[in-house]
């Protein structure tokens, strides 16, 4: 919870996060094919986009070492390179204008 409110108070809210506005990453976009391609990635993965990788904590009653590691679910990964892939595309755009 406390990165949801950090990141939303630094402008930067998680993606699909309704409640720190996340889902408002459109908000005062007009231009219509990047509307579409967050459409689609909010379709993609419709809740918000934060995952824990590996968790780790000493156990409150006995003491023992808590390990937890888990890969990102696949509409995670299917999401990052969606925005790994426009962003590449953005930039080879910019490169070509220049």
């Amino acid at each position: 919870h406390q990165i949801r409110v950090h990141l939303s108070y630094l402008g930067h809210p998680l993606f699909g996060d309704t409640k720190y506005g996340g889902d408002q990453i459109m908000k005062g976009t007009v231009f219509q094919k990047y509307k579409q391609f967050v459409m689609n990635c909010f379709d993609l993965m419709p809740h918000q986009a934060l995952h824990a990788q590996s968790l780790g904590f000493d156990h409150p009653v006995n003491g023992e070492r808590m390990y937890f590691e888990v890969d990102p679910p696949e509409p995670f990964l299917q999401l990052v390179d969606k925005w790994r892939s426009y962003v590449n595309t953005r930039k080879d755009i910019l490169k070509d204008d220049h």
